[in-house]
């Protein structure tokens, strides 16, 4: 099954909206995304306890936890920033709890809640 996945940049803790001039000297607004974070979502490498890199990776990664919900009228999964394990020895219950909900995946052709169907 097909689905459609929608992320809510901004609700990412420290993301922000910016005017950047880019490569060709337009200035265009464009979302900063710091790579360290206090969950650990965004990682572009494995560093230690002592924030020294031990591995960099190709990319920068975005981790995201589907969760499923019953409710199907705002699609069947909600997503959740990843914590990484360094992380989650280091956040309390209600601090994991109170992780933003990023957006959703809603089933390709499914009805949502204004009668619209999936994109």
């Amino acid at each position: 099954m097909n689905d459609n996945l929608k992320i809510d940049l901004s609700k990412i803790k420290g993301a922000e909206v910016r005017k950047l001039t880019t490569w060709n000297g337009n200035l265009q607004e464009c979302i900063c995304i710091p790579i360290q974070n206090s969950f650990g979502t965004i990682q572009n490498a494995i560093v230690d306890e002592n924030g020294r890199k031990v591995k960099s990776f190709k990319g920068v990664y975005f981790n995201l936890e589907a969760i499923e919900v019953r409710n199907q009228e705002n699609g069947t999964h909600i997503l959740l920033p990843s914590v990484s394990k360094e992380m989650l020895q280091k956040l309390t219950e209600e601090q994991l709890r109170r992780r933003p909900i990023l957006g959703n995946l809603i089933p390709w052709g499914a009805k949502r809640k204004n009668n619209q169907e999936g994109e």
